[in-house]
């Protein structure tokens, strides 16, 4: 889904990330049934975008699933009582959420 000439954008991707992200802005909860799945798809995508438009997107959107407009401690709070893989642990951080914080304020 990735642009094949390497400007680490998506025109699909970004426009999917941003309704799931209008979704879950309203109500991170409504993705309760998925969210573990999702969180592996999105950190999956952020290891392969190194920036641009697109990785802003993925990012937003994961502060999205985990309630970032409470706050990013909240969020990260949130995030510590789901039961997600080893990989998705390692890429979702305080730091990372403050910074999808800080741009959503």
């Amino acid at each position: 889904l990735l642009d094949p000439k390497g400007n680490n954008s998506s025109e699909v991707l970004m426009t999917a990330a941003a309704s799931l992200a209008s979704v879950a802005t309203k109500d991170c909860k409504l993705l309760a049934p998925v969210i573990s799945g999702l969180l592996s798809v999105i950190c999956n995508l952020l290891g392969q975008v190194s920036s641009g438009p697109t990785k802003v997107a993925v990012e937003d959107l994961l502060g999205a699933c985990l309630g970032i407009k409470a706050g990013a401690e909240d969020a990260f709070a949130y995030f510590n009582t789901l039961e997600v893989d080893a990989a998705v642990k390692k890429q979702v951080s305080l730091s990372l959420l403050k910074k999808v914080g800080a741009r959503s304020a």
